[in-house]
């Protein structure tokens, strides 16, 4: 019981208030506020479940990724060959599947090379970097601190702010991407002077008449039969090279034939 003339606790007056508050509150109000409340978690929810990345979509975009590399390396290299030869690209034109196949062979030799230099260049970090560095850590806080000062010379003491963060990876992705861009736009330009100089060790070996007896086709053109070195073949077209007289010819795929060996070779 407290004496008269007190003044309640002020626990029992703050219950008081928020009781009247409440009271005077509207329904309405309260109603919208949890409409309010389950929309915005929901809308959240939602958000988040969408910002999360589907295994799928990184498989099509490697997918995607691979097929125009294949496509752009085999349309290089052709484009080489077919240059050097003067040979009309649109006559010889290629389906889908050909280009793919072409571009995954001539792409095998540089892929291959870019994967065994970055094996070799993670192992010698990985293993004569640290194995060094190691022992070297261990001496003592001196020779920690070198390494540190030597580690703000390429990178800033201080974090920043969050804007000055996002800018530096930014930074970061727009220089990687640069990067895949060049070795990319090298490994074309590698591919094509590779075609050009296929087709001109081909053109050696014609005109030193070292040609194989494989490579000569007999075609029947305007009713009359030649003797023509295969160039190339596209999906509907061929083109041959006569060498006697130096003029190139485009033919079907069919009506052709060729000696696949020298039968005076063969012993009976």
């Amino acid at each position: 019981m407290r004496a008269a003339g007190t003044r309640p606790p002020l626990f029992i007056r703050c219950g008081q208030n928020s009781a009247q508050k409440q009271a005077s509150v509207p329904t309405s109000s309260i109603t919208s506020t949890r409409a309010v409340m389950i929309f915005t978690s929901t809308h959240w929810r939602h958000s988040s479940v969408s910002e999360v990345k589907h295994p799928l979509l990184g498989s099509a975009v490697l997918l995607a990724g691979a097929t125009a590399f294949l496509y752009s390396a085999s349309t290089a290299y052709i484009g080489g060959y077919l240059g050097m030869l003067k040979l009309d690209a649109d006559v010889l034109d290629r389906n889908f599947h050909q280009v793919l196949y072409s571009g995954m062979l001539v792409a095998f030799g540089p892929i291959s090379w870019m994967l065994c230099t970055a094996f070799l260049l993670c192992g010698f970090y990985t293993s004569v970097v640290f194995g060094l560095l190691r022992p070297y850590l261990k001496r003592g806080v001196t020779e920690k601190r070198r390494i540190l000062a030597i580690k703000h010379l390429f990178a800033s003491r201080s974090r920043g702010s969050r804007a000055e963060q996002d800018m530096k990876r930014r930074a970061r992705a727009v220089f990687a991407c640069l990067l895949l861009l060049g070795a990319f736009l090298l490994t074309l330009a590698h591919l094509e002077r590779k075609g050009r100089r296929s087709a001109q060790e081909m053109l050696q070996r014609l005109g030193q008449g070292q040609a194989q007896v494989s490579q000569m086709v007999r075609v029947k053109i305007e009713d009359q039969p030649r003797t023509l070195a295969h160039l190339m073949c596209g999906a509907r077209n061929c083109a041959g090279l006569e060498v006697s007289t130096g003029t190139v010819f485009y033919y079907p795929q069919t009506g052709h034939s060729f000696q696949y060996f020298q039968t005076s070779a063969i012993r009976r």
